[in-house]
């Protein structure tokens, strides 16, 4: 006698799971949110032409402390007043990306379901090298990539693809020879699975492969069902019947829990692009408080706020002393992670410093 074949809620349910707790994902571009794969939640990839990126060296560092060591350098470097972090580790070197969280997260402010985990696109393009250099087109323009044993030295970012000149200029600034040529650009899919092996102790279990293993096993048990004898397998029947029900109450319990939870994700998103919003310091108090800060005898040539919070001075003196003009700017009270070089002339010095934003400043 052949088995009934068996349809209704018992069928439906394992592809609601897999519709449920598949990850998507979107990517966040300078203009809007684009869905790459589609799903109930999903990741979201912030665009290369978003990010900033560094390379932190924490083997001098002891190993339950290198992750509070690397948060704390990626703070200091951040060219955000808002940052967010993503850290993926090779052996002592953590490789950071960091972008503004009130920028990237700005469609979830328009209706948009919050991401399950935001992650740099470029983690999903490509694959890393052993050494070397290499251009990758991205979604948004050109990122070129200098690689020494599978960790990423450098990375810069061009919205158009880099000319010689800039090309070489990125090649010196790894330690690499200049060339001639720009290589061909190469053309990497965006994937849903980052390139590095993560191994943070704190990483989460990819809640989309056991949910994937669950169905297996259901559909497994459905075949074995099969081969039992008539009376076992209604009574398999009116358990499923009964787990469905279950389910289903479940369901709207776990609907109230994640409403509440994304309400409460939601508001403090908006807070956060609220604060971002602040004015950084003026150009009028940040020129005042450089010229104060100088040594006597030293003459700025030019200056440049790139962003509002990024400073760039050339300065002159007949005999330049950088370590004076850092500890001046240093203490003076709008200036922060301030450097100093020699420029193109013996008598001339680069100065680089960030801008403490006015409602960050203790002293003000």
């Amino acid at each position: 006698m052949p088995f009934p074949k068996m349809t209704g809620p018992m069928t439906a349910w394992p592809a609601r799971l897999r519709q449920r707790f598949s990850p998507g994902l979107k990517l966040r571009r300078v203009d809007g949110l684009a869905t790459v794969v589609p799903g109930h939640v999903c990741d979201w990839a912030v665009g290369r032409s978003l990010c900033a990126y560094t390379l932190v060296d924490a083997s001098q560092v002891p190993v339950p402390q290198r992750r509070a060591f690397v948060l704390a350098q990626a703070k200091r470097w951040a060219p955000f007043a808002d940052p967010s972090f993503y850290v993926a580790w090779s052996g002592s070197a953590a490789m950071v990306w960091s972008w503004s969280t009130a920028e990237a997260l700005a469609p979830a402010l328009q209706g948009e379901r919050r991401p399950r985990r935001v992650l740099p696109e470029t983690v999903l393009r490509a694959e890393p090298r052993d050494g070397g250099a290499e251009l990758v087109r991205v979604d948004e323009g050109f990122e070129g990539r200098a690689w020494s044993d599978g960790v990423l030295q450098a990375s810069a970012w061009w919205a158009a693809e880099p000319s010689a000149a800039e090309w070489s200029a990125f090649l010196r600034g790894t330690g690499r020879p200049a060339q001639e040529t720009v290589p061909v650009a190469l053309e990497a899919p965006l994937r849903t699975a980052a390139w590095h092996a993560r191994r943070d102790a704190g990483v989460a279990l990819d809640l989309g492969r056991h949910r994937a293993s669950i169905v297996l096993a259901i559909a497994a048990l459905g075949v074995l069902a099969i081969c039992v004898p008539l009376g076992s397998a209604l009574r398999l029947w009116g358990e499923a019947r009964r787990l469905e029900g279950a389910i289903a109450r479940q369901e709207v319990l776990v609907a109230e829990i994640m409403a509440a939870r994304e309400k409460a994700e939601g508001d403090a998103a908006a807070i956060q692009a609220h604060l971002a919003l602040r004015p950084p310091v003026g150009q009028v108090r940040t020129l005042a408080a450089m010229l104060r800060a100088l040594p006597a005898g030293w003459t700025l040539l030019e200056w440049r706020l790139l962003e509002g919070v990024r400073l760039e001075a050339v300065l002159r003196v007949d005999a330049p002393d950088p370590r004076a003009v850092v500890r001046g700017l240093e203490a003076a009270r709008i200036f922060d992670a301030v450097s100093a070089e020699m420029g193109a002339r013996p008598d001339e010095i680069v100065v680089k410093a960030t801008l403490v934003p006015a409602q960050q400043d203790p002293r003000s």
